[in-house]
């Protein structure tokens, strides 16, 4: 299982929200929305296969990033629900 890190940007006029954001969490084994458009998901997939599965949900205008992130991090301001789960499910402890 690996911790993967998703931001996109919906530029286009339909900017399909709940399109994206169902699937994000129908491929996740976990997931926490950071921020309104960044989520942290565990997922057996690769980052390929998630950005195709998401982006397929997506217009061509928009923009979209899948990377795995390593075990070192640290929040500042985030609320507790996203700091509960970096707890609960990243390898390292926080820094909040």
């Amino acid at each position: 299982m690996t911790t993967y890190s998703i931001s996109y940007d919906l530029d286009s006029p339909n900017r399909n929200y709940a399109g994206v954001i169902a699937e994000i969490k129908r491929l996740a084994n976990g997931y926490c929305s950071v921020t309104e458009s960044h989520w942290l998901i565990n997922s057996n997939s690769t980052a390929a296969e998630l950005c195709t599965s998401i982006y397929s949900k997506m217009d061509s205008g928009d923009k979209l990033i899948v990377h795995s992130v390593g075990n070192s991090w640290a929040t500042n301001g985030m609320d507790n629900e996203v700091n509960s789960w970096l707890k609960n499910n990243w390898q390292s402890s926080c820094v909040a």
